[in-house]
């Protein structure tokens, strides 16, 4: 199995550096076993296609995003209880984020796959409406997943400017802008409620 493993790996660490300089698009299976220094037949063997090797690698990135019920870091419902999960989400989240920000800048970038940022987007939206409906009765529902969509596009424009940019802030300091910056606009939509 651990053969199976490297070799997957092999394959998709090759098309990332290949990206770093090629759009996907533009790149040949015949280009990719060659610089992997791999047949062809044993590329085959692992993945149909080039584009289901992207695929494996989005979805590993967006698979690997910290899944908890809460997103919102020191953030109260409406009968002032704390529904924030003490942070560790964001906490997790911006370390999954900062340790692999070069996959996130290759698939986002101009050489990557334009769909991934939306892909992304809406795996956050998910998140995000998990967390801020709990804080919600039936009658707000689409009210709250607006508000979670809004977040969740919001929480994604601003990390998508962290890749970007060589900014250095780490995921400790970045996880502070974003809480400041969540925990107002929550606190605003639930004194609208």
């Amino acid at each position: 199995m651990k053969a199976k493993r490297d070799t997957e790996q092999l394959i998709q660490n090759t098309l990332l550096d290949m990206m770093e300089s090629k759009s996907f698009f533009s790149i040949k299976v015949v280009d990719l076993t060659e610089k992997a220094g791999i047949s062809r037949g044993l590329f085959y063997v692992y993945f149909d296609s080039i584009y289901d090797v992207l695929q494996k690698i989005e979805d590993d990135y967006i698979d690997g995003l910290p899944g908890e019920q809460r997103v919102l870091n020191g953030v109260r419902d409406r009968e002032g209880e704390d529904v924030s999960g003490r942070g560790e989400f964001k906490k997790k989240s911006y370390q999954f984020a900062q340790d692999n920000m070069r996959v996130y800048r290759l698939l986002s970038g101009p050489n990557g796959d334009p769909s991934f940022y939306h892909k992304l987007k809406n795996r956050v939206i998910r998140i995000t409406q998990e967390a801020v409906g709990e804080g919600a009765t039936k009658k707000d529902d689409n009210y709250m997943k607006l508000a979670a969509a809004f977040l969740a596009g919001g929480n994604v424009a601003i990390f998508d400017w962290w890749a970007h940019n060589s900014c250095g802030v780490d995921a400790k300091g970045f996880s502070d802008i974003a809480e400041n910056l969540y925990t107002d606009i929550f606190n605003c939509v639930m004194k609208r409620m």
